[in-house]
């Protein structure tokens, strides 16, 4: 029977990927902020962020690191442009669901949140 270690970090990913060794088929999954939702924790976030975020998920994947991620392709008539270019080279799955406001706690129907891979 095959073992597998799973470990869990709750780090600032750039501290995380520095101080992490990578073995082929590793799995490593993220939840940034997204770029284009208002939600008080996205406020430091930007577009040179996103976009150094997924030179990181490039890196992984040529080092044969598996990963996936989860992101706002839409949301509020936004258009998440970043995100909606890169992930043409992966794998994306839709999720289905109804994205929910923390802000003012409203169903946001127009919202797209998508999962994207290196893996089938």
């Amino acid at each position: 029977m095959q073992q597998n270690t799973i470990i869990f970090h709750n780090d600032d990913y750039i501290d995380f990927l520095n101080h992490t060794t990578y073995l082929k088929n590793d799995y490593v999954y993220f939840d940034p902020p997204y770029l284009i939702s208002n939600s008080e924790y996205n406020k430091l976030w930007d577009s040179d962020n996103e976009i150094a975020l997924y030179g990181v998920l490039d890196s992984l994947d040529k080092k044969g690191v598996l990963f996936g991620i989860t992101n706002l392709v839409y949301h509020k008539g936004e258009t998440n442009f970043i995100l909606k270019e890169w992930a043409k080279k992966y794998y994306i799955f839709n999720i289905k669901s109804n994205y929910i406001s923390y802000n003012d706690n409203t169903i946001k129907e127009d919202s797209q949140e998508i999962f994207v891979t290196n893996y089938r």
